[in-house]
Formats: structure tokens, sequence, C-alpha cells
């Protein structure tokens, strides 16, 4: 279930590259919802993330809806690790 801008708790300073394979996109862990960690799929490789880049972002998503969308995806566990921290770090 997407997670919509309005109901962000907050937004890392910086934003966290998830993803070590999985074609021509980039998963970023950007912010927190409810203690949770959400995330953007942006539709190229990049090396950074802005918070100008999502600026436009209407919905976010958690890594249950991620993975039901595209369990093929590699993840960086230590990234994954990190995004949890931080999105627990403020509650």
């Amino acid at each position: 279930m997407p997670v919509f801008r309005k109901d962000v708790d907050f937004f890392f300073e910086e934003f966290i590259k998830v993803n070590t394979g999985g074609g021509d996109a980039s998963i970023w862990a950007v912010g927190s919802y409810q203690g949770e960690f959400i995330m953007t799929v942006i539709e190229k490789k990049i090396d950074s993330l802005t918070i100008d880049d999502i600026v436009d972002k209407p919905a976010f998503l958690m890594l249950d809806d991620l993975m039901k969308f595209s369990p093929y995806w590699q993840y960086d566990s230590a990234a994954l690790d990190l995004s949890a921290k931080l999105a627990i770090s403020s509650l």
C-alpha cells in the first residue's frame, strides 16, 4: 500500500540507495512512516538522490510492497538495516 507524501513522518537528511542490482532502476530509502522506512523507485540508475529529485513524487513504497512488485531485485542488507535504524531514530 503506498504511503502518500502528506502521511510521511519525516524524510532522511541523506537518502540511502538500497538496491545492488535489478536492471535499469535505482531504489532509495527516503524517509519514515510510523517507524518503518519508505522508499522510492527511480526509473534509471543514479548514484545520488536529493529531496529536489523527489519533490513531485506523490507516494512512496514500503519494503513489503516493493517485494511483491519485484521480488528479484537485489538489496544491500547493510543499507536496509541502516534505513530501518534511521526510520525509528526520531520516534
